[in-house]
């Protein structure tokens, strides 16, 4: 099994975002055409998180949707902590209704279980 990403992230207007939703789009039906076992991942940034969440749903959707129907699974990339717990909440929205949507995180990042009281320093 493999995983593929399309580089790219922390995009700065709304047609960048929608370009990498396309080129998304067209892995996955590449993907599909191959018929690998590989499934996607995205940077949430890279399809608008830091523009507006909204924005970044919709082009998710469009991500999440189109995989389901070819039976692949997607991954959202954790980045940066200002952008955990909004991850997270995009991926369990996704899921919700997808289906097809984790999460991965990183295990040194700050604050990666936003409702956890304890230190996220390792040792």
């Amino acid at each position: 099994m493999s995983t593929l990403d399309v580089l790219g992230e922390s995009v700065t207007r709304a047609e960048q975002t929608e370009a990498a939703r396309d080129e998304y789009l067209r892995v996955i039906d590449a993907l599909a055409r191959s018929g690998l076992p590989a499934n996607t991942s995205v940077k949430p940034t890279a399809v608008g998180l830091s523009i507006d969440p909204d924005l970044a749903r919709r082009n998710l959707a469009a991500i999440c949707r189109k995989a389901a129907e070819n039976g692949l699974f997607v991954r959202l990339d954790m980045e940066d902590s200002p952008y955990t717990e909004k991850t997270i909440r995009l991926a369990l929205d996704l899921k919700s209704e997808f289906g097809n949507v984790g999460v991965v995180l990183q295990a040194y990042l700050r604050g990666a279980c936003p409702t956890s009281t304890a230190s996220s320093r390792p040792g």
